[in-house]
């Protein structure tokens, strides 16, 4: 996962480079500074004002006692898209505006909570009349309505596994 990340690191700034070049060659540099500044901008005026219709509906779906899971998702995609926007290049600026319509942020939120799902183990304990319950939502379980449920000896040894993070 380490690897994956210095690569990127590299290689999307290197590839964005390569991109603005060909389109300055095209255009000229005055053209590719303009585009670059008026993504910027728009990025940011459009994050801005879909950002706080996001904060509005995570702020009225708490009142009426709702968990905004989905409007939180949404919310952290759309900082991911402004942030994107504002970071000059080209492939960025197509990755954010795709993120900011609001069906690409679906599909993206769609597929990241499951590739969340796939990585994690979710556990829930509870202690009744001396016996412990262990209520474990794992990718298996995902799929159904209910977690699995397993009787637990409160002083039987731990042994946990890590997770694959890649």
């Amino acid at each position: 996962m380490l690897l994956r990340l210095i690569l990127a690191a590299v290689l999307i700034p290197l590839i964005e480079l390569a991109l603005l070049r060909q389109l300055s060659l095209h255009t000229g540099w005055t053209v590719t500074v303009a585009i670059v500044l008026v993504t910027g901008v728009a990025g940011a005026w459009l994050a801005k004002r879909q950002g706080r219709a996001v904060w509005l509906q995570i702020h009225q779906q708490l009142q009426s006692g709702q968990t905004p899971s989905r409007a939180i998702t949404e919310g952290v995609m759309i900082l991911i898209a402004g942030t994107l926007l504002i970071t000059p290049g080209l492939l960025t600026d197509l990755l954010g505006l795709a993120m900011l319509i609001p069906a690409c942020r679906r599909i993206a939120a769609r597929q990241l909570t499951a590739w969340f799902l796939k990585r994690t183990k979710v556990q829930f304990q509870s202690m009744s009349f001396g016996v412990e319950e262990e209520f474990v939502k794992t990718p298996e379980s995902a799929s159904s309505e209910q977690p699995s449920v397993r009787v637990v000896d409160p002083d039987a040894p731990r042994i946990t596994q890590p997770h694959d993070a890649s």
